[in-house]
């Protein structure tokens, strides 16, 4: 593999690392605003099952987000392994991490550019669930219903 391959590859996967770190947070978000028209329209909040969501008229809202459900139950696996390529190939390419002294400090400085992007991803899925075990507003557990 030359350079200039190796590099595309790195910023795509970069990219993906980026876009997906925001996944489980923008999920919440539109999930959330979701319940908020939901409460709106009914004039107090929703429960599970009363109203059942898909019942409710917003369709387009929520097909848009049973269909992205998927994609972001997808990326506890897709990420990880984005994460570890991304990893692997700053190891790989990079002289300076080779020349470190532990191997721990060759890991963290091989992490440093996507230890933002993982916290935030485990920042998204924190809230996700924690919504769940909300005693007073289950509206993630009222939508996957």
């Amino acid at each position: 593999m030359n350079a200039t391959k190796l590099e595309v590859v790195s910023r795509v996967l970069a990219k993906i690392s980026r876009i997906g770190s925001f996944l489980p947070l923008l999920w919440l978000i539109g999930v959330f605003t979701f319940y908020i028209r939901a409460r709106l329209f009914l004039g107090r909040w929703p429960t599970y099952s009363r109203p059942d969501p898909k019942r409710l008229p917003f369709e387009f809202q929520h097909g848009i987000f049973v269909l992205t459900v998927f994609p972001v139950l997808w990326s506890l696996f897709i990420l990880p392994a984005v994460w570890i390529c991304q990893i692997a190939m700053k190891q790989w390419s990079a002289p300076q991490l080779a020349a470190s002294s532990s191997p721990m400090q060759r890991l963290f400085l091989a992490s440093k550019g996507i230890q933002k992007e993982v916290a935030l991803y485990l920042f998204g899925w924190a809230l996700i669930w924690s919504t769940f075990y909300l005693p007073y507003r289950g509206f993630v557990d009222w939508f996957l219903d």
